[in-house]
C-alpha cells in the first residue's frame, strides 16, 4: 500500500517565528471527517507540517516539515506573500515522489481505497461555456485520454510512480527555489506588478501525465467531482434539497448526482477551507447541524457508521 501524503500548517498572518513556530496546529471541524476516512479505509498517511499537536489516530504519522524545507525559510516565505498552497504543493509532491506516495489535499475525503496504479492523475472540472471558458489548444492542450475528450483542469490528487518519480523531484526543488524568492514580479522602482501565486505546478504536472500515454488520468467525477472555481457560499454538499441530482449544470459542467458520486467517486474534494462560508461552521457540533439529507451529512453517515 503505497502512503497519502499531506501537508497542513498555520498561517503566519501576525505573528512572529517564536510565536508561530511553537504554536499548536489548528483543525477545522471538517478534519474530523477527513482523519475517519483514512482511518475507516486504513490509509497509510503521512502529515507534514511545521507545528506540534497530537492525533488519535494510529494510521496517521505526524512528520516534521522542517525535514525537507527548513521552518525559518517556510516562514520568511509566507511572510513575504507566497501562499500556504504552493508551500504545500512543493513539500507533498517532493515526499511523495521519493516514496512513491500519492498527494492528497486536507479537504478530500476518501470514500474508497485508490486504485491499483503505478501513477496516476486525477482532474477537476473546466468552464465548457461561456465567457471564462478555456480555450484548449496548442498553448494549453487537453489531457490525452481515450475514454473522454480530457477537457478538464489539473488537480490533486496525483499518485507518482517510479517512471516519473525524478520529473516530480525536479519540480518540487523549482519550487522551494522560487519560494526564497519575493512573491511578485517587480518593475526597477520595486512596485509589484504581478503576484505569482500559482508557479504552474498543476500545468507542469499535466505536460508530465501527457508526454506518457501510460499514465492513468481520471475524468472528474472519480478524484474531483465539485468545481474548485465556484464563489464562496456556493457549498452544494450543504444543500438541502440538493441540486446534485445529475441534472444541475455550471458552465457546460454536468454536476453529477449524489447516487453517482457514492458509486464512482473515490475521494470528494470539497474545497472546505476556501468555499464553506456559513455559520455552521463555527458551531462546536459541526456535523449535528447538517442537514440530513445534504451530501456531506450522507458522507459523514457513511465514514461514522
Amino acid at each position: 500500500m503505497n502512503k497519502i501524503i499531506l501537508f497542513w500548517t498555520n498561517p503566519p498572518k501576525n505573528k512572529t517565528y517564536e510565536e508561530w513556530s511553537k504554536s499548536r496546529l489548528e483543525f477545522s471541524h471538517n478534519h474530523e471527517l477527513v482523519f475517519n476516512a483514512h482511518k475507516k479505509l486504513g490509509n497509510q498517511v503521512e502529515l507534514w507540517t511545521y507545528q506540534k499537536t497530537e492525533l488519535p489516530y494510529d494510521n496517521i504519522k505526524l512528520m516534521d516539515a522542517n525535514e525537507i524545507f527548513s521552518r525559518t525559510k517556510a516562514y520568511e516565505s509566507l511572510k513575504s506573500g507566497h501562499v500556504v498552497a504552493i508551500l504545500s504543493d512543493a513539500i507533498r509532491m517532493l515526499q511523495a515522489a521519493q516514496e512513491r506516495g500519492t498527494i492528497l489535499d486536507m479537504d478530500a475525503v476518501v470514500l474508497k481505497p485508490f486504485p491499483d496504479y503505478e501513477s496516476w492523475f486525477a482532474t477537476a472540472p473546466a468552464k465548457q461555456t461561456g465567457g471564462f471558458a478555456l480555450k484548449w489548444g496548442e498553448n494549453n492542450p487537453p489531457f490525452k485520454v481515450n475514454d473522454w475528450n480530457g477537457k478538464a483542469l489539473p488537480a490533486f490528487p496525483i499518485k507518482i510512480g517510479k517512471h516519473n518519480s525524478q520529473e516530480f523531484i525536479n519540480l518540487a526543488r523549482s519550487t522551494f527555489d522560487k519560494l526564497l524568492k519575493p512573491a511578485g514580479i517587480f518593475n526597477k522602482d520595486g512596485k509589484t506588478l504581478k503576484t505569482d501565486k500559482t508557479f504552474q505546478i498543476l500545468q507542469t504536472a499535466k505536460k508530465i501525465a501527457n508526454k506518457d500515454t501510460n499514465n492513468k488520468i481520471f475524468a472528474p467525477l472519480y478524484m474531483c467531482p465539485f468545481p474548485w472555481w465556484l464563489p464562496a457560499g456556493k457549498c452544494y454538499s450543504l444543500e438541502q434539497p440538493t441540486r446534485l441530482t445529475g441534472v444541475t449544470s455550471l458552465f457546460g459542467y454536468k454536476l453529477p448526482s449524489i447516487t453517482d458520486i457514492f458509486k464512482n467517486s473515490y475521494v470528494i474534494q470539497h474545497f472546505f477551507e476556501s468555499s464553506f462560508k456559513s455559520d455552521i461552521l463555527k458551531t462546536a457540533d459541526f456535523f449535528r447541524h447538517l442537514p440530513k439529507e445534504c451530501l456531506l451529512a450522507k458522507e459523514y453517515n457513511f465514514i461514522m457508521e
